[in-house]
């Protein structure tokens, strides 16, 4: 598993996470390629302080030139999506080839899709998932030609 690596450090930092986008769609079934991990999280300051913590422990670091402290900042995170329309906040790898994106304009509530999440396990990695309907949900919210044909894919598979 490409990001193995990440989720086995993000359960033991015990931070509250889903798996969102691309790589949900393939853990749901749908043939897909995708290259990054987007990931749905629980914003308290205490949750996003251990997923810094995992970033730099696993050599992340924010694309966007700035300090990594600031996505603890609910304003600066506002600021980010009412301003400049940014939907993801994105932590590239040192070596550049392994990209993890944060929702940040997220339609759902973290807790209520948390309670509905199926966790998978692979290579002994728990992974928790979001379900189906809410995946399909975040995907008609984007509203992206992608994402209407991935939600055409998670509907065939019925």
């Amino acid at each position: 598993m490409y990001y193995e690596e990440v989720f086995r450090e993000l359960n033991r930092q015990r931070v509250k996470y889903l798996v969102v986008g691309g790589i949900a769609l393939v853990l749901h079934g749908v043939v897909r390629l995708t290259a990054d991990l987007d990931l749905m999280l629980e914003m308290s300051s205490a949750n996003l302080t251990r997923f810094l913590a995992v970033m730099k422990t696993l050599n992340y670091k924010p694309k966007l030139p700035i300090k990594p402290e600031q996505f603890l900042s609910d304003k600066e995170r506002t600021t980010w999506t009412e301003e400049k329309n940014l939907q993801v906040f994105s932590f590239v790898h040192i070596r550049g080839y392994q990209l993890i994106d944060v929702l940040l304009d997220v339609p759902l509530d973290y807790k209520i899709s948390a309670q509905k999440k199926e966790t998978i396990r692979a290579k002994g990695v728990s992974v928790p998932l979001i379900c189906r309907d809410d995946l399909i949900k975040l995907k008609n919210a984007a509203g992206r030609p992608q994402d209407l044909a991935d939600i055409e894919a998670l509907k065939q598979l019925t």
